[in-house]
């Protein structure tokens, strides 16, 4: 895990790290629209698609880390909500 995620897609410097090949589709107005923000960023799409990927990531994986905390302190705990 990244010891802080927000930098991997704030600054070019960090975007050098070792990374993990993943394909994706997506609807072509989404893909008008990234294409525009790359090239108004001078940046090659796929570098702005896998920016943009990273920080939703980040805040999904928030998200669920503190629904897990609370259902851990209610004493919920598995995939079906057993107790």
């Amino acid at each position: 895990m990244l010891r802080n995620p927000w930098l991997f897609y704030s600054s070019g410097e960090f975007m050098s790290i070792e990374k993990k090949s993943i394909h994706v589709r997506v609807p072509p107005e989404l893909h008008d629209q990234l294409s525009i923000m790359a090239d108004f960023l001078d940046k090659d799409i796929a570098e702005e698609a896998a920016r943009i990927l990273a920080r939703g990531i980040v805040a999904a994986f928030y998200d669920f880390t503190l629904a897990h905390e609370r259902m851990t302190r209610l004493g919920i705990g598995g995939k079906n909500g057993e107790k």
